[in-house]
């Protein structure tokens, strides 16, 4: 299907859908990424990339666009479809 004969939803989907492959993949994520909590619709902004010392597992820090707090979250939960690209 062209982008052109989507309608609105569907080309939000198609957009959705890439997003997720490409965060699933681990690559895209950058500083001042903007991204969206699927599950509860809030907005966040990536600050970097960090390693949880105790396991060296990578993970992302992310800046709640609301209030401000910091979050740390593993990069493989981060990628796995609960955060798309704003």
């Amino acid at each position: 299907m062209n982008v052109t004969d989507m309608t609105p939803k569907q080309l939000d989907d198609a957009v959705k859908a890439d997003t997720s492959q490409i965060m699933s993949a681990g690559v895209g994520i950058y500083p001042g990424m903007e991204v969206r909590h699927v599950k509860s619709g809030r907005d966040y902004t990536v600050v970097g990339e960090a390693t949880i010392e105790a396991t060296m597992t990578k993970a992302v820090v992310y800046r709640s666009v609301a209030d401000g707090n910091w979050w740390v979250r593993p990069r493989a939960e981060f990628c796995d479809g609960r955060f798309v690209a704003r």
